[in-house]
This record gives structure tokens, sequence and C-alpha cells, in this order.
């Protein structure tokens, strides 16, 4: 009976430590708020909610309370900590798993660093960045574009995969399947066949 306890406690402790992360969304302001209270939801102008430390505000959003999940329309920013900022036309953002979903003229700003990209998956607790539909990072040293990509923005580290170029400010350009790339110290890492080419030479390398 003591080992059925045991095994009981261990099987619920981590849907009960998940329970204890869950925060609710927070209305901060509105300019118009029109409320289904049997539906528990709220249709919303101009809102301004936070959420985990975040900021995020749009023109227009549906706010689905119990759900702890709002729909989000036109100038979507979201704002994490002193450097991260978020831009698109549409986000689905879901409080409980604290993971937004961006769409159309995505904009990822990130101290020097623009991710750009028409559909971006972030998770607000990892800090990480998603996209499968192609983008592209711009900063002072380089311009990336890939089918593929995650931006870890705790490490600063980029991984890139399919049809990935890379042109340096130095007028350098590799051609590679997939790499990493440390926008702080500007180190890149192959994980494949890649090319790269300068006005002087040429290399290929595995």
């Amino acid at each position: 009976m003591q080992k059925l306890r045991l095994l009981f406690i261990l099987l619920i402790c981590p849907f009960v430590l998940l329970a204890q992360t869950r925060t609710q969304i927070k209305l901060e302001s509105a300019e118009k708020a029109d409320i289904d209270a049997k539906k528990s939801i709220s249709y919303l102008r101009k809102p301004v909610f936070s959420h985990e430390g975040a900021i995020l505000r749009c023109d227009s959003a549906v706010l689905y309370v119990d759900r702890n999940y709002f729909e989000a329309f036109r100038n979507v920013h979201i704002n994490q900590g002193d450097t991260l900022n978020i831009y698109s036309a549409l986000l689905n953002y879901d409080g409980n798993a604290k993971k937004a979903h961006l769409e159309k003229n995505v904009k990822l700003l990130d101290r020097e660093n623009t991710l750009t990209t028409d559909i971006l998956d972030y998770d607000m607790v990892s800090k990480i960045g998603k996209y499968t539909t192609g983008g592209k990072l711009v900063n002072k040293d380089a311009t990336i574009t890939s089918q593929q990509g995650f931006y870890f923005s705790n490490t600063r580290d980029a991984y890139f995969s399919k049809n990935v170029l890379v042109v340096s400010s130095e007028k350098t350009t590799i051609k590679s399947d997939s790499l990493r790339y440390n926008t702080a110290t500007n180190w890149t890492y192959f994980y494949g066949p890649t090319n790269i080419k300068n006005k002087d030479d040429k290399l290929y390398t595995e």
C-alpha cells in the first residue's frame, strides 16, 4: 500500500508543479471592452496585456478568460525584458503553455539582430523562436537566410537549416545545409557540406 501511495504521489507531482506555475493573463487596459459573461469571452479594442513579465499590445483582441488564451490582430507587439521585441499582424497566445504563435510580417528584434519571417513560434519561458517557412537574420556583420531556423535569445545562438545562405559584411558568401551562428561572437559552425567564397578564394568543407 505504501509503495502504491508513493507511486501515486510521484505521478501527480509533475501535474501539481505544472498547475502551480500557471499564471493568468492580466488585462492592464483597453480602450473598449465588450464582454460575453456566459462564455467568458471579452472583445477588446487597443488592449494591453501582461504575463510573466512580458507586455503584449495590439489593435484588437479576443480574450478567452477560462482558457487563459487570446487572439490578437494588427500592430501586435510583444516586449520581453530589456532587449527583446517581436512584431506581427496576428498573434495567438496561450498563457498556460506560455507560447506565442505569430503570423504575417513577423519581426523579432533582439539587441542588434533583426529576424524576419512569415510565421514564428516563440516560447516565452525558454526564449526560443522557431520558423519553418523561410526567414532572414540581419545584423551589422552578416545576413543569413534559410528555410528553417531557431533563435535562442538567452545564448544568442541561431541555428539554420535547409538552403542556408550567409553574406558577410566583408562580402564573403557561405552556402550550407546547416550551421550555427552566435550573434555575440560572430563565430559560425558548420554541420554539413559547405561552400565558402570571397573575391580571392573558394573553399569547400564537410
